[in-house]
């Protein structure tokens, strides 16, 4: 584990699909830290950088969910304590 990755306190996908390749020793893909996510393994939130409000909200399936966290790009995996 690199002494960057131990400073971060949040994650691109794209981070975490490259730590999770290092850790389990095969390649890991943003679409797999997504399912991770879905499937409860991980905890995804947004960054919102320009410090905008947001609402919480559901969706009437898996598909739903995993098509609307496609449209964002400020992902973020928050790293457990």
């Amino acid at each position: 584990m690199s002494k960057l990755f131990k400073l971060k306190k949040w994650l691109t996908i794209e981070d975490t699909a490259k730590h999770l390749t290092s850790i389990f020793d095969e390649p890991v893909k943003d679409y797999d830290v997504l399912r991770f996510a879905l499937d409860g393994h991980l905890e995804i939130s947004v960054n919102l950088v320009n410090h905008a409000t947001a609402r919480k909200c559901g969706f009437k399936n898996q598909l739903q969910q995993l098509m609307f966290s496609f449209n964002f790009s400020q992902f973020h995996i928050k790293k457990a304590a």
